[in-house]
């Protein structure tokens, strides 16, 4: 009984928050902007310290999360194509992909590292595991943003609209020429779902092969192949390198016979996947061994020929480690 009530009061709360941002679409993405912009000031002021920096990634992550729920307060207020169309699992690993560096700075200023690797191992095989199963599922190549880009303005300008033609002393709804598409002479004002864009269902997905549906699990399960490779070799060692290199370029191997069957937003998808590679400049232990020392000297030899370049190296020399760090791990996909 008491779980029930307590149910019931957070569907009330998110119910109010609905209308909420419903009715101030600006202001929720004004607090979003807002909470960015603080963490690049702050980031500017304490990149000496350490904790500092990891607490303004904190709130610049939250920011992210912040995004991420207020967008599917949209969907839901105005019915888009996001909340109707798309499934649970689809929501699910848009959560993840939205806290995942929250929680695993989070963990690791709660409980040090023991805590940030518990989170981080968590986090990724509740990924791996769901990203394999829509990939099956669905047979069709995986999209970093899985859930379709929110355009708040668009739906806010309809909104606006709507209220516009409502009449203030009869209360009446006065409908425009452009309504007439959706007045039905014979059966009166059509029903249809809110700000659904009619291309939507013309973005037909390839259906993958059995060794594109492989190219995609090896893509997928990279970062959990990493995290296992990296408790067994240790840190320092080559071989979770090796292996995720191996990983990413199998994949793309896997898709590359197909390509010309592939959409221009799969082909695009691919594409960023290469793009994305060039991280491995930033990961360890090629960072240590070579990129390091070639981006310090780079910086060093910029510092007295390029005008204003001091302050700029420094804060470089000081944030790429901190940003390594966080952003740079083998497992973030």
């Amino acid at each position: 009984m008491f779980f029930h009530n307590k149910m019931d009061h957070v569907k009330d709360l998110w119910s109010s928050y609905l209308q909420w941002v419903a009715e101030h679409p600006q202001l929720a993405t004004d607090i979003e902007t807002s909470i960015k912009w603080i963490s690049y000031i702050a980031t500017g002021y304490l990149r000496e310290s350490t904790n500092s920096l990891l607490w303004t990634e904190l709130v610049y992550s939250a920011s992210d999360l912040l995004k991420f729920i207020n967008d599917r307060a949209y969907d839901q207020a105005f019915r888009t194509a996001n909340a109707i169309q798309k499934e649970k699992i689809e929501h699910l690993l848009a959560f993840l992909d939205s806290a995942e560096i929250m929680l695993e700075i989070g963990s690791y200023l709660i409980g040090g590292s023991t805590a940030k690797w518990i989170a981080i191992s968590t986090i990724q095989i509740l990924k791996c595991t769901w990203r394999a199963i829509y990939v099956v599922k669905k047979k069709k190549i995986f999209k970093r943003q899985i859930l379709d880009e929110m355009d708040r303005e668009k739906y806010t300008k309809e909104s606006k609209t709507k209220d516009e033609n409502l009449l203030s002393r009869s209360g009446r709804v006065m409908r425009s020429i452009d309504d007439d598409e959706e007045y039905d002479s014979n059966n009166g004002p059509k029903i249809r779902l809110w700000y659904i864009d009619p291309d939507n269902n013309k973005k037909i997905s390839t259906s993958l092969d059995k060794q594109q549906i492989f190219g995609e699990l090896t893509y997928v399960l990279q970062p959990l192949i990493h995290l296992s490779s990296l408790g067994i070799f240790g840190i320092k060692s080559w071989t979770p390198w090796l292996l995720s290199v191996i990983c990413d370029i199998l994949s793309q191997a896997l898709h590359w016979d197909q390509m010309s069957n592939l959409t221009s937003e799969e082909k695009h998808e691919l594409w960023r996947r290469r793009q994305e590679m060039v991280l491995y400049l930033l990961r360890s232990p090629l960072y240590d061994l070579c990129t390091k020392r070639l981006m310090i000297g780079i910086l060093t030899m910029a510092k007295p020929r390029v005008p204003f370049s001091t302050h700029i190296t420094g804060f470089l020399m000081a944030y790429i480690p901190h940003y390594r760090r966080i952003y740079a791990h083998l497992w973030s996909k």
